[in-house]
């Protein structure tokens, strides 16, 4: 063993690699992971303004054979502690469960809720986006917020978070967020789903709040009544099956009309049976309609990723590159790779927690070098199999 710094020329070059690739993970890619803690602290902080008006609200809930979960659901909805006028409206999509049961007892404790159905011949054309359209057209009031019955909300407060942004007639739109329950998933690669979801959500997150909004989390979004029509519903994507939650709105949106809420109480859960394979079928939706909004901090994700990945394996290369018996070598790796690789693993950590994902540390680096590779077996499959995105199947 010895320690020796005059080093070989492909060794500098490798080491000066991965130096690279590591400020591109500093300055591009952790500022993105840190985004969204940042602006929930921000929400967090920001008072509730008690001489502000509350606009009256129009709550629509899509319901589809979930009977069990909607009770729990309508119940939280129709508690809501909001100063303003508001409905909540399900729109029941065939069900046939007992969903009809559980809004008329409900309905006779609160006449603010309503039901109504989608037509039982409509065929070749997304049943969701046909439900959100005509719970829109049923709404009475000037702002409405989508969510389901597989969406719980768990403060009395969520409507007033959601809502008070709109007292800046600005604000035509409000992305809140809605997160699986990390102690519900309890199947094997829960910590991968966990991780890939957060990270899809980081990325959206991260560019709504740098002005540039391309999606919203279905469950949790509040946007103007009248932005709906003007953008003649879900027109420009009937013949697929997703997209409300991504091409219409990025059709609405843009960065001066959105607000991104992400404090505490506006943060809605999924409440499902199956949670893989309800995560598996929500990144394949996404990952197929993605193709129609915005790419570009679906990129600097992915090529954060990627820089991740080089600066470690050119540092490790680097030393190699040294002999294996120089210390020097070695030591410059080790302050490289390491470097990375924590920053990575607490950034990714403090978010997750942030945002109510998984708690995880050491498996973090790994899932994040990685993301790339099952993006792309996700594009792969939404290539062989496209046909599952289309209305006409």
């Amino acid at each position: 063993m010895y320690f020796n710094p005059d080093i070989s020329t492909s060794a500098y070059i490798l080491f000066g690699i991965s130096l690279l690739a590591l400020v591109f993970v500093f300055v591009f890619y952790l500022p993105q992971v840190r985004s969204p803690r940042r602006r929930k602290e921000e929400c967090r902080a920001m008072a509730d303004d008690g001489s502000a008006r509350f606009p009256d609200v129009s709550v629509i809930v899509y319901a589809h054979d979930n009977s069990d979960n909607l009770e729990h659901a309508l119940t939280n909805l129709l508690k809501q502690d909001y100063p303003g006028g508001y409905e909540v409206i399900v729109v029941n999509e065939g069900s046939s469960d007992t969903t009809l049961s559980v809004v008329s007892m409900l309905k006779n404790t609160y006449p603010n809720l309503y039901l109504t159905y989608t037509p039982d011949g409509a065929r070749s054309l997304s049943r969701k986006k046909l439900a959100i359209t005509i719970g829109v057209k049923a709404a009475r009031n000037p702002v409405v917020v989508i969510t389901d019955d597989a969406t719980v909300v768990r403060s009395t407060r969520w409507l007033r978070k959601m809502m008070r942004h709109f007292a800046d007639p600005a604000t035509e739109v409000v992305l809140g967020l809605s997160m699986p329950s990390p102690k519900k998933d309890t199947a094997w690669g829960r910590r991968r789903r966990a991780f890939d979801f957060t990270a899809s959500a980081v990325t959206w997150l991260s560019a709504a709040i740098a002005g540039h909004p391309y999606r919203g989390a279905s469950g949790n979004i509040a946007f103007r009544r009248d932005k709906f029509f003007d953008n003649k519903g879900f027109s420009s994507s009937l013949n697929l099956r997703s997209g409300d939650d991504d091409i219409f709105i990025n059709e609405i949106t843009d960065g001066s009309n959105t607000v991104v809420e992400l404090s505490p109480e506006a943060t809605t859960r999924w409440n499902i049976y199956n949670y893989r394979a309800s995560i598996t079928r929500h990144r394949l939706s996404h990952e197929f309609t993605g193709r129609y909004v915005p790419h570009g901090r679906r990129v600097l994700m992915a090529t954060g990723e990627v820089m991740f990945s080089a600066s470690v394996i050119t540092a490790l290369a680097g030393a190699i590159a040294c002999g294996a018996a120089n210390i020097f070598g070695w030591a410059v790796a080790a302050v490289l790779a390491l470097t990375g690789i924590t920053a990575v693993a607490a950034t990714w950590r403090k978010t997750l927690i942030a945002l109510g994902s998984r708690r995880m540390f050491l498996s973090l680096p790994w899932l994040a070098a990685t993301r790339p590779a099952r993006n792309l077996a996700l594009k792969v499959r939404c290539l062989l199999f496209p046909g599952k995105n289309y209305t006409w199947n």
